[in-house]
């Protein structure tokens, strides 16, 4: 009786892991690669949802998160990127896109990215490491930079490529 006991204990275990391993993959596939079929058909664009990829990087992205920003390129579609750093990059490299925005730190709302102040150097850290923290006012700018051991409070004009650079360095 303690043999039959032990080898259905056994049994159990082993189909408990076999479980635990399907569904650990199917976990995986699905967090991994399950919408790559709206990112072939929209590239960077807003998919279902406000999901997408970001047009630089590729990053996957969902609007709202913290770091989530945005722009409408010349031919009116929009795209999203990880990161306000990955934004600023694109921007540079697309003069003739419109309307960028970011998602401001503290209320967690879209804002035109021009109307933001940038917290450079804290230690909040973005999707792709350390990133640009956008907020609403100089007040909360100030408070980021000294509450979150900041080094620069930079306006939208003044997120030059070398402040990329370097952030893609960090």
């Amino acid at each position: 009786m303690h043999d039959r006991s032990a080898r259905t204990r056994r049994t159990f275990l082993g189909t408990l892991g076999r479980g635990t391993l399907g569904l650990a993959a199917f976990v995986c596939a699905t967090a991994c690669g399950g919408e790559h079929d709206e990112a072939a058909a929209q590239h960077a664009g807003h998919g279902g949802g406000g999901a997408g990829r970001c047009a630089l990087c590729g990053m996957r992205v969902t609007r709202g998160n913290a770091f989530a920003s945005g722009a409408t390129e010349a031919s009116g579609n929009a795209v999203l990127f990880d990161s306000v750093k990955c934004m600023f990059r694109w921007l540079g490299q697309h003069a003739d896109a419109r309307d960028p925005w970011t998602t401001e730190h503290l209320s967690r709302t879209e804002r035109p990215a021009r109307d933001q102040l940038y917290v450079m150097g804290t230690d909040i850290d973005g999707p792709m490491g350390a990133d640009l923290v956008p907020v609403d006012t100089r007040e909360h700018a100030e408070q980021i930079r000294t509450g979150h051991h900041g080094t620069l409070v930079l306006a939208f004009g003044e997120v030059t490529s070398d402040v990329l650079d370097e952030l893609f360095r960090m």
